[in-house]
């Protein structure tokens, strides 16, 4: 007779590689305290038993947010680390083949990094001569509804970064994507700096709620 034993996160890894693990085991081997630890389980599961609070989680940006019952701020912390690694392991495998042909091609790239942001986060996206992502930079970061941006660093950012040509964008936590006076005047003064130093402003983006704005589109640029 044939019995069915189940394996612990950890074993399961290890014998059945990672992709074979639920969520609740991926969090639960990252907070673990030992390989025995079967109420590490337990907490994993509550922290992802229900969509929002994954989401909340997957967003969190403090150790606050994490801590729960039965997680230590040091294995709060170790959960955030590896939360962020995947974020920008994600980054990189996708920055590594983006190439942006049309303005829906740079808001898909940008959409999960600045929809859920709740303050205002201005972005510059360098790209080589065939428009292929060569890098992102964070210019600013600024209150719910501004954040100040000068030229300089955006370019300081391109400059370093050998860019052919850059897309800019920023959020909007209201999820409205309608340009303020103050998008209007930064585009202008963006494109003018980028024809002066010989590395165009090829789109603005405006990114709001699964929304997106592009002056390049509305002919704006």
């Amino acid at each position: 007779m044939k019995f069915n034993i189940e394996l612990n996160p950890y074993d399961k890894l290890v014998k059945q590689g990672p992709q074979s693990l639920t969520t609740p085991e991926l969090v639960s081997i990252v907070i673990r305290r030992n390989n025995k630890d079967s109420n590490s389980l337990t907490i994993a599961e509550s922290l992802v038993s229900e969509d929002s609070t994954f989401y909340k989680l997957a967003s969190a940006k403090s150790i606050a947010e994490v801590k729960a019952n039965g997680i230590t701020a040091q294995k709060a912390a170790t959960l955030l680390a590896s939360i962020e690694l995947g974020k920008r392991f994600a980054s990189a495998e996708a920055m590594s083949r983006t190439k942006f042909t049309k303005p829906a091609d740079v808001a898909a790239f940008i959409m999960p990094q600045l929809r859920y942001e709740t303050q205002e986060k201005f972005l510059a996206i360098m790209v080589n001569a065939k428009n292929k992502v060569i890098s992102t930079q964070e210019v600013s970061r600024g209150s719910l509804s501004s954040s100040v941006v000068h030229p300089r660093e955006v370019f300081f950012a391109a400059i370093a970064a050998h860019a052919g040509a850059i897309f800019v964008a920023h959020n909007h936590p209201s999820g409205d994507t309608t340009p303020s006076g103050e998008d209007i005047s930064l585009t202008i003064a963006l494109k003018k700096t980028g024809d002066v130093v010989g590395i165009p402003v090829l789109d603005h983006v405006i990114i709001g709620d699964g929304v997106y704005y592009s002056f390049a589109e509305h002919h704006c640029l």
